[in-house]
């Protein structure tokens, strides 16, 4: 060294209810759509398709059953 001295890199302005995450592998962020959403839960849970669909079907029963 030439005798300088070398002050840190600045830091990023602070936002309230923010968090500065650092990791040495990248972080995957969820998507921000709802389709994406959709179908990530249907991806994890197939059994809701089949419980949809009961549930819609037992409420058309019951609205025809009142009419």
């Amino acid at each position: 060294m030439d005798g300088e001295s070398h002050s840190p890199a600045p830091s990023p302005p602070k936002v309230a209810g923010t968090v500065r995450l650092m990791t040495e592998e990248p972080a995957e962020l969820p998507s921000v759509s709802l389709l994406g959403h959709i179908t990530r839960q249907l991806d994890e849970r197939p059994w809701l398709v089949p419980v949809a669909l009961a549930g819609l079907v037992a409420v058309v029963m019951v609205r025809r059953h009142r009419s």
